[in-house]
């Protein structure tokens, strides 16, 4: 089961379909109200303060930028069969054994993409992780690019980032902000 959201605000423990969740876990309205400088993507309103921590050791399956993936998503992925689509994907075909093992029972993968790119130094980091009201999980991070005008290499890239959470009742929520690096 794979959840596509077209928006860099997901909540969900299970299945995310334009707005809705499968039983037993919530969902809240997806907020577009700040539009982000990705196409299709916005970035959620701040959660009130929660102090943010650094992810596990454990919670990064994969930080690239030459995946398969070239349109701007996140997806909350909740089973074996999603994550091994996801891995083949963002590995754009080459052979690369399996993918990490995730216990699905107690963890979700987030995958956030940032689509594909026209030069290199774009990439997305995770910053933390929060708690928020309502027993939800905040994925901080941000996409970073290059200034205009900067040295870059000329190749298409894809960045894309796949992280490891716990699976909690209230759902994980992403939040994303834009960092613009100097020459």
């Amino acid at each position: 089961m794979t959840i596509r959201v077209a928006s860099l605000f997901a909540l969900c423990g299970t299945v995310l379909a334009f707005g809705r969740c499968s039983a037993p876990d919530r969902v809240s309205p997806l907020d577009q109200s700040q539009p982000s400088t990705t196409p299709g993507m916005s970035d959620a309103s701040p959660s009130p303060p929660s102090a943010v921590r650094p992810l596990p050791a454990n919670a990064m399956l994969y930080d690239g930028t030459n995946s398969l993936l070239t349109e701007p998503e996140i997806r909350i992925i909740a089973d074996a069969a999603g994550w091994a689509l996801a891995w083949q994907q963002l590995h754009a075909g080459m052979s690369v054994g399996r993918e990490p093992r995730v216990d699905f029972a107690h963890e979700r993968v987030v995958l956030i993409v940032m689509g594909e790119r026209a030069t290199g130094g774009h990439s997305i980091r995770a910053t933390g992780v929060s708690d928020a009201p309502g027993g939800r999980l905040v994925l901080h991070g941000m996409r970073v690019s290059p200034a205009p005008g900067c040295m870059a290499t000329a190749v298409m890239t894809a960045p894309a980032m796949a992280v490891r959470m716990p699976r909690v009742a209230g759902g994980i929520q992403v939040q994303m902000r834009d960092e613009v690096t100097s020459c």
